[in-house]
């Protein structure tokens, strides 16, 4: 099948800038945003650190989710066109 498989590493502990402590049952999520001309044509929130699209050629942005909510910063992977 065509498409194009993407993984990442986590940024860092799941840990907030607060005394809070994670739920230890939640585990960490990555919002996933593909955007093509600007515009975001698919958009997923991820239990795992990889992903495959159907299609190449957009660009990948993902951001790590904090357990309450919180987006880290957007980090883009380029995805090569077929």
């Amino acid at each position: 099948t065509g498409g194009v498989d993407l993984s990442w590493l986590p940024a860092g502990p799941p840990y907030s800038d607060s005394w809070d402590l994670p739920d230890p049952l939640a585990g960490p999520a990555y919002q996933v945003e593909a955007l093509l001309g600007g515009e975001a044509v698919f958009t997923s929130v991820q239990t795992e650190p990889s992903l495959h699209l159907e299609e190449a050629g957009a660009t990948i942005r993902v951001a790590q989710l904090s357990a309450d909510g919180r987006r880290g910063p957007w980090v883009s992977i380029e995805t090569a066109a077929p």
